[in-house]
This record gives C-alpha cells, structure tokens and sequence, in this order.
C-alpha cells in the first residue's frame, strides 16, 4: 500500500511538472487552454445528451445539463473571437473569453457533482 501511495505521489508531481504544449494552430497558450476548456465541455455534452434523452441519467440532472449547455453556447463564440483576433493580431478580448470560461467551468464542475 506504501509502495501505491509513494507512486502515485510521484506520478501526481511529475504530470503537475510537465510543459503544457499548445495545441497546434492556437494563437498562444490562452487560446490553446481555452480549445481544451470547450472540448472537453462539448465531449461531456455530447455523452449526458442520449443519456438523459434515454432516462440513463436522473431527469434531476437537466437543469443542470440546460446551464452547461447554455454556458458552452455563450463560451464558444467568445473563444471564436478571441481565436480570430488573437491569430490577426488584432486587439483580443480576455476578459469576457475568461469570464466565459470561468461560467462553462462552473457549470461543467455542477453537472459532474450532480452525477
């Protein structure tokens, strides 16, 4: 059990030391950060929409389900954006980009908690 405990610490600090590589064709490591933020989102969405629509899911989970789905559809045109103008080098909005994500982020750790 030591020996767990003592490689599963290890393995924590060395994935929390490795580089966060961008993704190719991000303007920058927001941009790059802000791609995963909706990706994973949209593959969260993707799987819980046939499994409330199925009855898998709790139907209590739906409000919850209808936020997250909300708060993607207002984070992914501001990522859209800030993707375009970041990549033109045009003058970027950050802070609704980050106020958008901070909301699909929240209501993504919300529907997780409910599950």
């Amino acid at each position: 059990m030591k020996r767990f405990i003592v490689l599963f610490l290890l393995t924590v600090a060395l994935v929390k030391c490795a580089p966060y590589l961008v993704h190719p064709g991000s303007a920058n490591t927001a941009d790059s950060v802000a791609y995963d933020a909706l990706r994973d989102a949209q593959a969260v969405i993707d799987t819980a929409r046939p499994e409330l629509a199925s009855g898998a899911l709790n139907a209590n989970l739906k409000p919850l389900f209808n936020t997250l789905v909300k708060a993607y559809d207002v984070a992914l045109p501001a990522w859209k954006a800030y993707h375009a103008a970041a990549l033109a080098g045009a003058t970027v909005d950050l802070v609704t980009l980050n106020k958008d994500l901070a909301d699909l982020t929240a209501a993504l750790a919300a529907f997780r908690k409910g599950k």
